[in-house]
C-alpha cells in the first residue's frame, strides 16, 4: 500500500509536469515587421500603431504599443498601454487581435477591467 507521503509526492510531481507542459506550450510572441499586413484594419502594421483603443460605450482607455505575432510576419495580438485613469490599471497587457473590432474609425476592446487584468503583461 502507498502511505501519505508517497501520494502526496505523487500529486505534487504530476503537477508541476503539468505546469511545466503548460508553459512550454506558450508561444513567444514577436514583434512584426511594419509592412506585416492587418486584415481588420485593411493595413499593415506600421498604421496599428499607436491607433486608440476605445470601450463599447466609445471612451478611449488606451493605445496600441506595438503589434505582436508567431514571427514577424503574422498578427495575432497587439500590445496595449492603458490609460491609468481608466481602470485597467498601468501595465500594458497583450490583447488578442479577435478581442478588438473595428467601429467606423474607432477600434473597440468590449472586455472590462477584470478581463483585461487577466491578459498577459506586455514587457516591453
Amino acid at each position: 500500500m502507498f502511505d501519505r507521503k508517497t501520494i502526496a509526492s505523487v500529486v505534487i510531481a504530476t503537477s508541476l509536469f503539468g505546469a511545466a507542459t503548460a508553459h512550454a506550450q506558450t508561444t513567444a510572441l514577436v514583434e512584426v515587421a511594419d509592412a506585416t499586413m492587418i486584415p481588420m484594419i485593411n493595413s499593415n502594421a506600421d498604421a496599428l500603431e499607436d491607433l486608440a483603443i476605445h470601450n463599447a460605450a466609445g471612451v478611449k482607455i488606451g493605445e496600441i504599443e506595438e503589434v505582436l505575432g508567431t514571427d514577424a510576419a503574422t498578427a495575432t495580438a497587439v500590445a496595449v498601454d492603458f490609460d491609468d485613469k481608466a481602470g485597467f490599471g498601468n501595465e500594458d497587457r497583450i490583447v488578442p487581435l479577435e478581442s478588438l473590432t473595428l467601429n467606423g474609425v474607432k477600434l473597440i476592446l468590449s472586455a472590462d477591467a477584470a478581463a483585461v487584468g487577466a491578459l498577459p503583461i506586455y514587457n516591453d
